[in-house]
């Protein structure tokens, strides 16, 4: 698809207000004890607070402390690495440090050490490779979800997504803003309550691999618990590297505190990384989770949803990511997301629902400017499922060459209403919300 507009010139960075703080700003580097590398890419916590900040390449941070607090505990955490540190709040620049996981020696994969050390000095390039400053995208979403084997809550939008990245932060997650230019969905309704307070387009966008370093399986605190190795399709232009984890995975099959929860042994993963040859930027990010059969949710086993009528299980995950170079940069052109997790009436126990939740997103242009018609239209989440709309069916031409990624359209249609035409399910789809 092709979109035809008048741009004007107004960076992307200043269409969001500015953060006001009366706080005190804490900054500090964080390094291993035992060598003084930096300990990049970890999400740090004030404990007892939801004050966040997440180190860069360099481990550094900066984090806001409210006013009257001394001495701060740190709790340190990503994928393969857990601690806490303490220290004074009014000391500035500090040097903070925490201890390596130790790992037994037959853990240590020697023959991939070179396909590691490609996938490292890959994300050591990230803050050269991919782009610093805030920049809108133009992109084609398409969620729906298949319970009990049958899809059902298909979403289609046009909708421009404001990457607002902080360039003084490098590699620190962005935050977005989301403009919606066209919807069409099939009549929707909840399957489970709880999942009304899902922000699915924000969570799904903090699956970007490369924007989010710290919640993926580009961690490098990760590697050392990682099985590297070449590809046969590795070729002069490209790195091709696969890698399996036993110990945990990093899908957080739709759970935004997954991290904090300490549940990333739920599963094992193993992926695919295409890396080019030439800048060590990634062009393709595979990662395939299935849950570990050994692991034993906390509580007697019960992760339970808030509304405490269901626990839940994870069962498998892919994610899917592609980039591509535009002017010197690179940028996610496609990302597809599916997750499946079951889910068991608290009471009795037995299985309820199996779930998987499917996300499809693919960008057409990216920008530093926005077109007039967007200014002051950008909101910081949607969900895409409360809004009416009249359905033109003529908006939508362009959609039909947009193949699904993870089924097909005659499996989904087929399953949303078998011999209704789409039409007629995007007409009534646009009416009202279900409860």
């Amino acid at each position: 698809m092709r979109f035809m507009m008048k741009w004007f010139a107004v960076w992307v960075a200043f269409l969001i207000a500015v953060h006001v703080s009366g706080q005190n700003s804490f900054k500090a580097r964080l390094l291993f004890r035992n060598d003084s590398t930096p300990v990049s890419y970890a999400a740090i916590r004030l404990s007892g607070t939801e004050v966040y900040a997440e180190t860069n390449f360099e481990g550094k941070f900066e984090l806001v402390v409210p006013k009257g607090m001394k001495v701060l505990q740190l709790e340190v955490f990503a994928i393969g690495l857990r601690d806490t540190v303490a220290c004074l709040a009014t000391a500035q620049g500090q040097l903070l440090f925490i201890d390596r996981p130790s790992l037994p020696l037959g853990v240590v994969n020697i023959e991939g050490y070179t396909a590691r050390g490609i996938v490292e000095k890959a994300v050591a390039m990230i803050p050269v490779n991919y782009t610093d400053s805030s920049f809108a995208a133009f992109t084609f979403v398409r969620r729906y979800m298949k319970v009990n084997n049958k899809f059902r809550n298909l979403i289609e939008a046009r909708m421009v997504v404001l990457y607002l990245l902080k360039t003084r932060k490098k590699n620190q997650t962005p935050e977005y803003g989301f403009c919606v230019q066209n919807i069409r969905r099939s009549p929707f309704s909840y399957v489970i309550d709880d999942f009304k307070y899902g922000r699915d387009i924000l969570y799904f966008l903090t699956q970007d691999p490369v924007y989010n370093v710290s919640l993926s399986a580009l961690n490098p605190n990760a590697f050392d618990y990682y099985n590297f190795s070449f590809d046969s399709t590795s070729n002069d232009s490209v790195y091709v590297i696969r890698y399996s984890c036993s110990d945990f995975s990093s899908e957080s099959h739709g759970l935004e505190n997954f991290l904090e929860l300490g549940m990333e042994g739920e599963g094992t993963e193993k992926g695919c990384l295409v890396i080019d040859a030439e800048t060590f930027a990634f062009k393709r990010i595979e990662r395939i989770s299935e849950r570990n059969p050994n692991y034993h949710y906390p509580k007697n086993n019960n992760c339970l949803l808030p509304s405490r009528k269901y626990f839940v299980e994870f069962v498998q995950g892919t994610l899917v990511s592609e980039y591509k170079e535009r002017n010197g940069k690179w940028f996610l052109t496609f990302q597809g997301h599916q997750h499946t997790n079951d889910y068991f009436d608290m009471f009795t126990g037995k299985k309820i629902y199996s779930i998987s939740d499917v996300t499809e997103w693919h960008c057409d242009s990216v920008t530093h400017f926005i077109p007039t018609s967007m200014a002051g239209k950008f909101v910081s989440d949607t969900s895409l499922t409360a809004e009416e709309y009249s359905y033109n069916p003529s908006q939508w031409t362009f959609a039909d060459s947009i193949c699904y990624y993870f089924y097909t359209a005659n499996e989904v249609f087929n399953s949303l209403g078998a011999g209704i035409l789409p039409e007629q399910i995007f007409s009534e789809g646009g009416k009202r919300l279900q409860k």
